[in-house]
C-alpha cells in the first residue's frame, strides 16, 4: 500500500539524522575494515620488495666486488679513479643491503601496524635513492667534474626504477606514492643548485627529470589503489547482500508463523494465499476462535490487514500489530469488530504514526453457528460478499484507514449481515487488484467484482483459484505490492 508523501515532522527530522549518524558508523567500520585489510597486504608485499630489491643488491655488489679485485691488480696502468668508483658501489651496496635486511625485520616484527608499514615503505625508498643517487651522482662528481649529463640522468634512472618497483608491489594510495618524492626532490635540489659549474638549465632539466621520474609510479598507485578499492567495496557489498538474504529468511520464517492455519473445521472454512512482494511484507491475517465468557461455542475472528510500505519495515509493523491485536483478546475476549479496531487505530497513531506508518484493514467476527457476521472496513479495499445464488454484495470500507485520526475522532461504524450455507467471502489487498497486465492496465476491483459474479465454482474449488487463474491468463506482471487473498465460506 502506498501514500503521498507528507511533509517531515521534526521527529523525523531527528530520526533522519540519526540514520545519517548510523550510515557514517557503517562507513567508518568498512574504512577500519579496509585499513586492516591493506596492512596485512601492505606487510607481505614489502617483504616481498625487500627479497627482490636484496636479491639485485647482491647480484650487484657481487659484480662491483669482482670489478674492484680486477682493477686492484690493474693499479699500476693507471686505474685508481676506478678503484674509488668501484669500492664506492660496493660501500654502498653493502649499506643499502643492511637497510633493506632492517627494514624487513622491522616490518615482519610489526604485523598489521599499518602507520608502521607505511614509514617503512616511506624510509626505504627514500633511503635507497638518496643512496643511488650519492653512489652514482657524487661519486662521478669527484671523478668527473665535468661529467654533468651522467650526472643530470643517473639520479632520475635510479629514482624510476626504485619508486616504480615500490609503487608496482605496495598497495600505496596516490597521495603515499608522491610522499617519497618530495625529501627525493628537494635532495637532488640541495645537491645541483649550489653547483656553480653546473649551467641554470642542466639543474631545471635534473629537477624536471626527478618530477617525471616519479610520475609513472604515481598514476600506476591511483590505479591500483581505484582497483583495490573497488573489489573491497565490491567485497563487502556480496558479504551484507549474503548476510541480508540470511537474516531476510530467518524474518521471513518468523513473519510467516505468526499467520494461522487454513480452519477446515467448524461452520466456517477459511483458507488464504499470500505472496509478499520480497521476503517479508506488510500484509497480514490474524485468525483465531476466540470463547466469550458465558458463551459454549468459540466465535471465528478474522482481521485482514495492509500495513503501508513494504519490506521489512512494513513487516515489522505487523509483528507489533499482531501482538496488540492478541493483548485485546486476551484481555477482551468478547471484543467486536468496532473495539479491535478502535484499539488497532489507537495502537498504530500512538506508536507508528510518527513513522508515517499506517494500515487499512476489516475486521470480521463470526458466531459460533456461523450464521451471524459482525463486520468493520478501515478504508480497506470491500470484501466481496457471493451468494450461494451468485449474487455479489460489496463490505464496502466503513472508517478512514488506521493510524490515520486520533482515537477520539475514529468511528469503525460496525455492520451485520446474516450468512447462509454456501456463502463465500473474498477479501484480499490491493496488491491483488493493481497487479496490472501486459499493457499496464491495472485489474481494478470491477473487474474483480465482475470475474466473482461469472464465476461458478464446484464445491470442491476456490475463489481464490479463479482470482489466480485470472490473474495467470491475464498475463499480469507482479504488483509493486504484496498479494494476500483470503476465502471464507459457510458450509453449514
Amino acid at each position: 500500500m502506498r501514500l503521498p508523501i507528507s511533509i517531515p515532522s521534526p521527529m523525523q527530522w531527528a530520526k533522519s539524522g540519526m540514520q545519517a549518524l548510523l550510515n557514517e558508523g557503517v562507513a567508518t567500520e568498512h574504512h577500519r575494515e579496509y585499513e586492516t585489510e591493506r596492512a596485512g597486504i601492505l606487510r607481505s608485499r614489502l617483504l616481498a620488495l625487500c627479497a627482490v630489491l636484496t636479491l639485485a643488491q647482491l647480484m650487484l655488489a657481487s659484480g662491483q666486488l669482482s670489478q674492484f679485485t680486477t682493477i686492484i691488480r690493474l693499479l699500476e696502468n693507471g686505474a685508481d679513479a676506478k678503484l674509488v668508483e668501484a669500492g664506492t658501489g660496493f660501500v654502498f651496496s653493502l649499506v643499502q643491503l643492511t637497510m633493506l635486511a632492517s627494514v624487513a625485520w622491522f616490518s615482519y616484527r610489526s604485523e598489521d601496524d599499518a602507520d608502521r608499514q607505511l614509514g617503512l615503505a616511506f624510509w626505504l625508498v627514500v633511503g635507497l635513492s638518496a643512496l643511488t643517487l650519492f653512489s652514482r651522482g657524487a661519486v662521478r662528481i669527484y671523478v668527473d667534474p665535468e661529467d654533468l649529463s651522467r650526472l643530470s640522468v643517473m639520479p632520475a634512472l635510479s629514482l624510476l626504477w626504485v619508486h616504480l618497483l615500490a609503487c608496482g608491489f605496495l598497495p600505496w594510495s596516490m597521495r603515499e606514492a608522491i610522499r617519497p618524492l618530495i625529501p627525493i626532490f628537494v635532495l637532488v635540489a640541495i645537491i645541483s643548485i649550489p653547483d656553480l659549474a653546473m649551467a641554470w638549465w642542466v639543474k631545471l632539466v635534473l629537477l624536471a627529470l626527478v618530477l617525471v621520474a616519479g610520475a609513472p609510479g604515481v598514476a600506476l598507485c591511483r590505479w591500483k589503489s581505484s582497483r583495490m578499492r573497488e573489489r573491497f567495496h565490491l567485497r563487502v557489498a556480496g558479504k551484507l547482500i549474503s548476510e541480508l538474504q540470511r537474516d531476510l529468511v530467518d524474518a521471513r520464517e518468523v513473519h510467516e508463523a505468526l499467520f494461522p492455519d487454513p480452519v477446515t473445521e467448524g461452520p466456517i472454512r477459511a483458507m488464504y494465499k499470500y505472496e509478499p512482494m520480497r521476503m517479508v511484507g506488510g500484509d497480514f491475517l490474524f485468525m483465531r476462535r476466540v470463547t466469550a465468557p458465558g458463551r459454549g461455542a468459540p466465535d471465528l475472528v478474522v482481521i485482514l490487514f495492509d500495513v503501508t510500505g513494504h519490506g521489512v519495515g512494513a513487516a515489522l509493523a505487523v509483528n507489533r500489530i499482531h501482538g496488540e491485536i492478541e493483548r485485546q483478546l486476551g484481555q477482551n475476549p468478547a471484543a467486536t469488530p468496532n473495539e479491535l479496531l478502535r484499539g488497532v487505530n489507537e495502537y498504530i497513531h500512538l506508536t507508528l504514526h510518527g513513522n508515517q506508518l499506517f494500515a487499512s484493514g476489516v475486521a470480521l467476527r463470526f458466531g459460533r453457528s456461523g450464521r451471524k457476521l459482525r463486520w468493520a472496513n478501515a478504508g480497506h479495499p470491500p470484501v466481496f460478499l457471493r451468494r450461494v445464488g451468485g449474487k455479489v454484495e460489496r463490505l464496502s470500507s466503513t472508517c478512514t484507514m488506521l493510524g490515520v485520526l486520533e482515537p477520539g475522532l475514529f468511528e469503525p461504524d460496525e455492520q451485520l449481515v446474516i450468512l447462509e450455507p454456501g456463502d463465500r467471502l473474498l477479501a484480499y489487498t490491493d496488491g491483488v487488484t493493481e497487479a496490472a497486465d501486459a499493457t499496464g492496465a491495472m485489474i481494478g476491483v470491477p473487474a474483480l467484482q465482475e470475474l466473482i459474479e461469472e464465476s461458478a465454482p464446484a464445491p470442491n474449488e476456490t475463489l481464490i483459484e479463479t482470482v489466480t487463474d485470472m490473474l495467470r491468463r491475464a498475463n499480469t506482471r507482479r504488483a509493486d505490492d504484496d498479494q494476500l487473498i483470503v476465502e471464507l465460506a459457510r458450509v453449514a
